[in-house]
């Protein structure tokens, strides 16, 4: 079943919930596109990593075999607890994920020292407006990341990016899905931590929000049983 697409005033949620993953085409500018994992759907409703490319060129999601899955622009990798990034097939099953064609609003230069409360700080004057989905991408030197897995990363180059959901404030990490992806490719992975050398954010403010439950056309199946 599905819902019709509500465009309202900047600032306010537009959701839609589709079937599947693959029936939207090439997502516009300040969209932030989200795909969901179904809590109740026995296996786990997935779908392939190539339906993020079609809403972004930025862009992460949780693997169906476990573990954090991140889009450059082009390529898709895979990162393992300890922060090994290796390169994954457009068609890697998933079960969560968000998309952004990343065009930014704003840019800020940082100061040295920076942590992540001070940038959940930051940008909770620089996108005041909680209903207002965003995503950001900080490109710069980082003295010490540490991941989600505890493992840390000391003295990397690269870019931590996430998005912000409506309704989250941003008092910190959970306000977030937030991950890091090194210049040089290797590494990367879930990022809860991070002490900034020097770098500058970019934040792409997303006025239009696009939700897709993967699990809908699995549950549509079983009502035709």
């Amino acid at each position: 079943m599905r819902k019709c697409l509500q465009i309202l005033a900047p600032g306010v949620l537009a959701v839609l919930l589709l079937p599947g993953g693959g029936c939207v085409t090439r997502a516009p500018h300040d969209q932030l596109t989200c795909w969901i994992a179904s809590e109740t759907a026995r296996p786990p409703a997935t779908f392939p990593a190539y339906h993020l490319r079609r809403h972004g060129d930025l862009a992460a999601g949780t693997l169906a075999r476990g573990g954090d899955m991140v889009l450059d622009e082009l390529y898709y990798y895979h990162c393992s607890p300890d922060g090994v990034v290796s390169q994954l097939q457009p068609s890697e099953p998933l079960v969560s994920g968000w998309a952004v064609r990343f065009r930014p609003d704003r840019v800020e230069v940082l100061e040295p020292g920076y942590t992540w409360a001070q940038l959940a700080a930051l940008m909770k004057i620089s996108v005041p407006d909680r209903n207002m989905p965003c995503a950001f991408r900080l490109t710069g030197r980082f003295e010490m990341l540490q991941l989600a897995s505890g493992k840390r990363l000391d003295r990397v180059s690269g870019m931590l990016f996430g998005m912000r959901l409506p309704g989250r404030e941003f008092d910190g990490m959970d306000a977030f899905t937030c991950h890091f992806l090194s210049g040089d490719w290797l590494t990367g992975g879930r990022v809860v931590a991070f002490l900034l050398i020097d770098g500058s954010l970019a934040i792409d403010l997303c006025p239009r929000y696009l939700q897709i439950n993967s699990a809908t056309r699995q549950a549509t199946g079983h009502l035709r049983r």
